[in-house]
């Protein structure tokens, strides 16, 4: 019985991982191919977490930046990845001021040659992505692994 209820954990769970991994796969490849120009930083700073996930990164980065684009003006504030899946990424109060220092008053800023409207300033890389498939992998090998052998 123990087996069958971590064989089904174990699917969910793999499945979930492999699924959010490929989906920031694919917005990663999709920002990779995104257009960069100059900005202007209006504003940076840090604050407090919203999804406070109870550890001591609470604090985020907020920055706010302008840009133009075919002499039209767009303002943005998503500074890395996950913001665009409406989730934080949170810092210890003395990694978050050493990443302020990094925003310069002139940013790169990645912008979606379709929509503007989407950009961010530190795309990042597939590490993440990738460690998810991987890890989901592993479970689903796992889950299948506990059924099979007896």
């Amino acid at each position: 019985m123990l087996k069958w209820m971590l064989f089904v954990f174990a699917l969910l769970v793999g499945s979930m991982a492999v699924y959010y991994g490929a989906k920031l796969f694919r917005m990663w490849r999709r920002m990779s191919r995104w257009t960069i120009c100059d900005g202007e930083l209006i504003s940076k700073k840090t604050g407090p977490r919203k999804l406070s996930s109870g550890g001591r990164a609470n604090k985020v980065i907020l920055a706010k930046y302008r840009f133009s684009v075919n002499g039209k003006s767009f303002t943005g504030n998503t500074v890395f990845p996950i913001e665009i899946l409406k989730g934080e990424k949170g810092f210890l109060q003395k990694d978050a001021e050493k990443l302020l220092e990094k925003i310069t008053p002139v940013v790169k800023v990645h912008y979606d040659p379709i929509d503007p409207e989407t950009n961010i300033l530190f795309p990042g890389g597939p590490g993440l992505a990738l460690l998810m498939i991987g890890m989901g992998i592993f479970t689903l090998i796992f889950g299948i692994a506990l059924v099979i052998v007896r």
